[in-house]
């Protein structure tokens, strides 16, 4: 009758060490990387050097949409950097890339008082026919909330009164 206790224990104390032996092999393999990693960031920080190259784009150029005269711009800059910087091979690939062209934006309230909204569409947005769209408004403050009137929004204009801050949540 002992020895089932004891041979529950050897077990769990042969599969945590394993466990353990096992955690630490996985996290050896970063050992490899952990002095030149070290180097690169105490170069990248030694000097403003990446600071005023980062300024200079992005004050020199703005904006850099897909597709847009600034980035192509902005591409041919940093290869020429690149080539007084010292590197070989350096060239630019051709891409193919969509190009969106921000269309006329506008949202007014037409009820109770007609006024219009300061509003900026997103990209990707579905664009509205030129008649216009003219609902009720529904307002939700999470994708949640929606699901929870899903079966109020048909026919309405759903708003997400969110603040902004990325293209996915």
């Amino acid at each position: 009758m002992r020895r089932a206790p004891l041979l529950v224990l050897t077990a769990v104390l042969t599969l945590s060490s394993g466990a353990s032996a096992h955690a630490q092999t996985k996290a050896n393999w970063l050992g490899h990387y952990r002095e030149p990693a070290a180097r690169l960031v105490a170069e990248a920080t030694a000097n403003a050097f990446a600071w005023e190259r980062l300024a200079l784009l992005t004050d020199s150029f703005g904006h850099r949409l897909s597709g847009s005269p600034q980035l192509e711009r902005a591409i041919r800059w940093a290869a020429e950097e690149m080539k007084r910087d010292g590197l070989e091979n350096v060239h630019i690939e051709p891409v193919m890339v969509p190009k969106w062209v921000r269309g006329r934006e506008r949202a007014d309230i037409v009820q109770p008082a007609e006024h219009a909204l300061v509003m900026l569409g997103l990209g990707d947005s579905v664009g509205t026919p030129a008649e216009g769209v003219e609902a009720e408004v529904l307002v939700v403050q999470s994708f949640a909330e929606l699901d929870a009137k899903a079966a109020l929004a048909k026919g309405r204009i759903v708003f997400f009164n969110v603040p902004f801050t990325n293209y996915r949540d």
